[in-house]
């Protein structure tokens, strides 16, 4: 066993050796307490160094050494390693307590406690308590401390009177009064400590390894049953049982060190996993003393034994029943704690943001996911500022804040941007719900969503529902709806400045597809419609109809303007172009139309192809403007 637990903490090594050695020394002293026992029972006089204090002593000086050993594992949090090291502090004070015995075991193996040793011993136990009692347990509201200080006092009122009723009446005539305290004392810190190690592992806490707390716990019955069997056991005033159950509370204490060894660093429990748990001690303690209480009264056949048997039968029920309750209780209590932990791993996994703001749009909380948003923690906004939205969209989410608080119950919809610390912005579409009439939420809920790949998607496809697949020019979908907002446009100023379309054909561009190929043709139109942007105005919108026909939209723009625009841009077409090394000359045949009232989309470019075609006829490489003699 000892060899599995070394290899399967091969990062710990060199801890290994000096705990074997704990568990092998505090092994051996189990048939040295066994002859101790043996010894004071059948009377034989045996030497000190084989009596009961050497093994008193060695089994206390192995727990400090265990103790000390155990804090000094690498990786033990801090609350375990301060666990530890009270443990070994309690047994070096045990020690000391059991050296005061010397001068008196020198002439007597049953020597007398003295006050010191009694002072020390009792300090050393109350230590050993606090070790317990510190361990992180769980209850962090004050009603569950409360019922676990309560715990402690019934068993530790429990602990005196059972320990009086079956103790004092068998201790000999001579035992002192000291003697008499020391036990009633011991017993009730022992059963204080039991109850520390059982409400620690019904917390559920980690923090020490359960298996070493079982252990501890039936270790401390162990003696704690001792001590109070020692009158029965005994033909005389001494501890002739305490050698054997020590040395085996030793033996299972070292134990409990090569569990935590070999369990490595443990941690506390999250408050989230916590559930609800009563502890069936203090039952057991009342349940005992009534017991005791019936027993005493059974030989008396008035009242009392009446009322004894009575109140026995009713707190046994109340009891019963209570018990029953805290069971359903608990059972609803686990079910409600595991839908909370549920909808925390949903709300902590979630892509979305949930969060309740204030009437001033200050976050009240805010899942985890605000970090993939904005780049900072909730606790970075939670309380303190608003939610970084652009400024473009500031008055829009103060509106939509406003609506809501106005509208209870109504949700309100709005899209908008957050900035983020790196200075990029995400996309969000944000609904917001008031809440404030609800005591448990208080505020308005609001849930985000990032929609910035989905918004990009959309932008996506609206732009290739709109503009050309080759050139990435304006399509003749988009060139309508843009004609009908300028002649809108046109139209609410007067017709001065004036709106005018032009029409742009290349010629002869059928030859260049047939002589090159249509790929050189693609990249003949390609480097087209980049010269068409370069010749107008920023302002002006370019788009290709289809094949070779593009179309120019001219707003606020005077007669003359069209004139130098046009001349300009047959004047680039001087320019041959180059392609994949070949030198080819494209001219282009261009017509205009001026917007009159009544016109539409269709109507403009009827009478600019009119005038397009003119100029084919005319020779080609020219622009015409229309006139009513083209009809």
């Amino acid at each position: 066993m000892l060899r599995s637990a070394a290899s399967a903490c091969s990062d710990r090594p060199e801890f290994g050796r000096p705990i074997r050695l704990l568990f092998l020394v505090t092994v051996l002293m189990l048939p040295a307490g066994l002859v101790s026992f043996v010894a004071d029972v059948a009377g034989w006089r045996v030497p000190p160094p084989v009596g009961t204090l050497p093994v008193l002593v060695a089994a206390s000086a192995v727990a400090a050494a265990y103790g000390w050993t155990a804090a000094a594992l690498p990786g033990l949090g801090k609350a375990a390693r301060t666990f530890w090291w009270t443990l070994a502090v309690g047994a070096a004070l045990t020690v000391a307590g059991m050296m005061t015995y010397v001068p008196q075991y020198v002439h007597t193996l049953v020597p007398a406690p003295t006050a010191a040793t009694s002072v020390i011993l009792l300090a050393a136990r109350v230590i050993h308590v606090v070790a317990f009692l510190r361990i992180p347990a769980g209850p962090r509201r004050l009603g569950d401390q409360l019922r676990l200080w309560m715990d402690v006092a019934t068993l530790a009122i429990a602990g005196v009177v059972i320990t009086s009723y079956f103790y004092l009446p068998r201790m000999p005539g001579t035992a002192s009064g000291e003697h008499v305290f020391g036990i009633i004392v011991f017993s009730t810190i022992q059963a204080v400590a039991i109850l520390a190690i059982v409400k620690t592992l019904v917390s559920g806490s980690d923090t020490v390894n359960p298996a070493t707390l079982r252990t501890f716990a039936v270790a401390f019955t162990v003696v704690t049953a001792a001590v109070l069997a020692t009158p029965v056991t005994e033909s005389r005033a001494g501890f002739a049982v305490e050698p054997l159950s020590r040395s085996l509370l030793y033996v299972m204490l070292t134990f409990g060190v090569l569990l935590q060894w070999r369990a490595g660093p443990t941690a506390t429990v999250a408050p989230d996993q916590e559930r609800y748990r009563v502890s069936v001690l203090p039952y057991v303690a009342v349940a005992v003393i009534g017991s005791l209480l019936v027993v005493e009264l059974w030989d008396d056949t008035g009242k009392r034994l009446v009322l004894g048997v009575g109140l026995f039968a009713i707190t046994t029920l109340v009891a019963i029943r209570q018990g029953m309750a805290f069971w359903d209780l608990g059972r609803l209590a686990d079910q409600m704690a595991a839908q909370e932990r549920r909808f925390r791993a949903l709300v902590r996994n979630a892509t979305d943001v949930i969060g309740i703001l204030d009437a001033e749009g200050i976050p009240l909380y805010l899942s985890p996911g605000i970090e993939a948003l904005t780049g900072l923690p909730p606790e970075a906004w939670t309380g303190t500022r608003r939610l970084p939205i652009c400024e473009e969209d500031a008055d829009r989410t103060l509106v939509a804040i406003t609506e809501t608080l106005a509208t209870a119950g109504r949700p309100v919809v709005l899209d908008g941007r957050l900035m983020r610390t790196d200075g990029t912005h995400r996309w969000i579409h944000a609904t917001l719900t008031n809440r404030t009439d609800d005591p448990s939420v208080g505020g308005i809920v609001i849930n985000l969503s990032d929609v910035t790949e989905l918004r990009a998607y959309h932008d996506r496809l609206a732009h290739q529902a709109s503009h050309d697949t080759l050139t990435e020019l304006a399509n003749r979908s988009l060139f309508n709806t843009e004609v009908r907002r300028a002649i809108e446009r046109t139209e609410a100023r007067g017709s001065v400045p004036g709106l005018s379309i032009a029409l742009v054909d290349l010629d002869n561009f059928k030859n260049i597809n047939d002589t090159f190929g249509h790929l050189v043709g693609d990249q003949v139109l390609t480097a087209v419609a980049e010269r068409l942007r370069r010749s107008f105005r920023s302002r002006d919108l370019v788009a290709r109809l289809g094949g070779d026909e593009f179309v120019v939209l001219l707003e606020s723009i005077h007669h003359d303007q069209t004139e130098r625009l046009a001349g300009r841009l047959l004047t680039t077409f001087d320019e041959a172009l180059h392609i994949g090394g070949l030198r080819i000359d494209v001219r282009a045949s261009i017509g205009f139309a001026d917007y009159r009232p009544g016109d539409d989309p269709t109507s403009l470019l009827h009478r600019a192809d009119l005038a397009m075609y003119a100029a084919k006829t005319s020779g080609k490489g020219q622009y015409v403007r229309y006139s009513d003699t083209l009809r």
